[in-house]
């Protein structure tokens, strides 16, 4: 059986059980209480430590860019006066080749003219010439005598086109030197 005694110790034994467990709890409660503190304290560290690098890394960040983009835009600035100088020169010198041309154009365009138009002229009367003989002998061989005498008309008439043709030829390169010649006048020159 169970005496009084034994229920009074285990009482007496269960206080100071519940007591030391009161003790406990609350020793550990304020032990939680302060490492949450210090958790709390050193998370608030080093988000502060966090955003401030994060400061930092975009400053240093949009420093860095824009000496980059300075540094490029005085580049792009170099490079566009250069071009600006040579589209400068490449017109000057347009403007002095069609200064330089506007007197010769027509000039040697008309010199161009007279020199190929008695050229073209002389190179279709020979190849008329060759095709006109070869044609005429193979007619004249299969004719009669009588028109032996025509032949010969015909070869004067091919004579009087031939010096018609000096002629024209002989005419189209004095006109050449006349307008060389009128071409190099100080008067002539500007207009």
């Amino acid at each position: 059986m169970i005496d009084g005694k034994q229920i009074e110790s285990a009482v007496s034994s269960l206080i100071a059980s519940t007591s030391q467990i009161k003790t406990t709890t609350a020793w550990n409660s304020d032990h939680a209480n302060r490492f949450d503190q210090k958790y709390q304290q050193a998370l608030n560290a080093a988000g502060r430590a966090i955003i401030a690098t994060k400061d930092k890394a975009v400053t240093t960040i949009n420093e860095t860019a824009t000496a980059v983009a300075d540094g490029a835009t005085q580049r792009v600035d170099a490079a566009i006066g250069s071009l600006n100088a040579a589209s400068q020169g490449a017109e000057r010198l347009v403007e002095v080749a069609e200064h330089l041309q506007k007197p010769l154009g027509w000039a040697t365009a008309a010199r161009m003219s007279l020199t190929l138009i008695p050229v073209a002229t002389v190179l279709l009367m020979g190849v008329m010439t060759i095709w006109t003989l070869v044609v005429g002998v193979r007619w004249a061989m299969d004719q009669e005598w009588a028109l032996w005498l025509k032949i010969a008309a015909g070869i004067g008439l091919v004579g009087l086109i031939a010096g018609a043709g000096f002629g024209l030829w002989r005419l189209s390169v004095w006109v050449k030197a006349a307008l060389d010649e009128a071409a190099l006048l100080p008067g002539r020159r500007g207009r």
